[in-house]
């Protein structure tokens, strides 16, 4: 595919040519029709064998030249974000494909003063919308400004569903929307957010009813409540009957205070079952028996980041599987060997690596403030890992080599790794 810009008269026009291809009559009338808010109007010509795309794009700038200028702030990737999640809602609102869409900064487009994106739909283009997606935040990553609390945690936390197994944008929508605009410090992503950023329980409800819709009610919690007020209607209308019976002077030989006295009696033996009942729930969810749900292998997941002694048989250092997670031996599988002491071995036991000092967005954690919360990034490229640094404040070093940004450098046995002042060597 090949692009290029044309002025015309007072237009300006982003040109794709591609091959003539197979294209869906529907989709080029839709597109033509600028029936979608948020995608460039399109305009089709035909010369010789070679199909031209022109998108209008007078008055707007391309996405690469506002992140080139300065760093990307929270309020952009959460623009950038918000834009995404609607053209796509409005793509499948007229039943187009998703993957037709181009997602490289090159082809989106904004609007001064507008918190808006425009994109690019190529009919017939038949590229993965989640790799798309995935390629697009991890290019933002670098460019992000790390001092700005809301940027790292929309662009880290939103990575992280777009490149993992269970993509869905319904989780992105709900990652997005729980992340408070605006904060200043780091951010912890699900446990205790909620509590440390001051949000009432009504306001956290009502968030997660809007993305994710109101929970559907246990009938058992709804039988309990009915039998619970059923109890309470009859000692009630028995106490009114008492009560009653009294006044007119039904039991004139029984003595009020014994009356009173079956009455405290009857409500205690009432009150006993539910205490007993509330007890025990409250001792199975403190033993995580109940209404705890438990998430195989994550126990062992934190067990095997932890560097393995040297008295391991060879038995335990074999591949094995473990509810469901795999763990390796020291000797099998490749790490970055720390060099100072205090530090933990670093084994790189995923495809995609993020290293830096903060734990809720980095894979493995650096506990050093020179490290960058978020520092650098290893990956698996073929038969060899890349490492690549993330715009970090005192830099990557592989051999005393300071890596450039953008800069992908593949990793030798015996490589010596710096962050900041933190030294690892390469052990594949």
């Amino acid at each position: 595919m090949r692009a290029s810009y044309e002025r015309e008269m007072n237009r300006n026009w982003l040109i794709l040519e591609e091959e003539q291809q197979e294209i869906s009559g529907y989709t080029v009338r839709i597109l033509e029709g600028n029936i979608l808010p948020s995608v460039l109007p399109l305009r089709m010509e035909q010369v010789d064998s070679q199909i031209r795309y022109c998108y209008d794009t007078t008055s707007r700038q391309p996405l690469a030249e506002v992140i080139r200028k300065e760093k990307i702030s929270g309020s952009l990737v959460r623009m950038i974000m918000e834009s995404t999640l609607r053209v796509v809602q409005e793509m499948h609102d007229y039943l187009l494909d998703i993957d037709q869409l181009l997602l490289q900064p090159d082809y989106i487009f904004t609007a001064a003063g507008e918190r808006r994106l425009y994109f690019c739909c190529l009919p017939g283009n038949k590229k993965d919308f989640k790799s798309q997606m995935a390629a697009l935040l991890e290019s933002l990553l670098p460019l992000l400004d790390h001092e700005d609390a809301e940027a790292v945690a929309v662009g880290y936390h939103c990575y992280r569903d777009a490149a993992g197994d269970t993509f869905s944008f319904e989780g992105i929508r709900r990652t997005l929307y729980s992340i408070p605009v605006g904060i200043s410090e780091p951010y912890e992503d699900e446990a205790g957010r909620w509590e440390q950023e001051g949000f009432p329980l009504a306001e956290e409800e009502a968030v997660m009813d809007v993305f994710l819709g109101p929970e559907e009610p246990k009938p058992v919690r709804r039988r309990r409540s009915l039998v619970r007020m059923i109890v309470l209607l009859g000692c009630f209308l028995l106490l009114s009957m008492l009560c009653a019976a009294l006044y007119k002077g039904l039991f004139p030989r029984i003595p009020l205070t014994v009356i009173l006295t079956i009455l405290t009696a009857l409500t205690a033996a009432g009150m006993v079952p539910g205490l007993i009942m509330s007890r025990r729930k409250n001792r199975k969810n403190r033993s995580g028996t109940e209404d705890v749900p438990e998430i195989p292998g994550e126990e062992m997941t934190e067990m095997s980041e932890l560097p393995l002694s040297q008295e391991n048989s060879p038995e335990e250092n074999d591949l094995t599987e473990i509810a469901g997670v795999h763990m390796q031996g020291k000797g099998n599988r490749p790490c970055l060997r720390a060099i100072q002491t205090g530090l933990e071995d670093i084994f790189l036991d995923r495809d995609s690596l993020v290293l830096g000092k903060l734990p809720a967005t980095a894979d493995k954690v650096i506990p050093r403030r020179t490290v960058s919360r978020v520092h650098a990034k290893i990956f698996r490229r073929e038969d060899a890992f890349m490492i690549r640094d993330l715009n970090s404040r005192n830099g990557t070093y592989v051999n005393d080599r300071l890596l450039q940004q953008g800069e992908e450098h593949k990793l030798l046995p015996g490589d010596v790794v710096r962050f900041a002042e933190v030294s690892y060597v390469y052990e594949p």
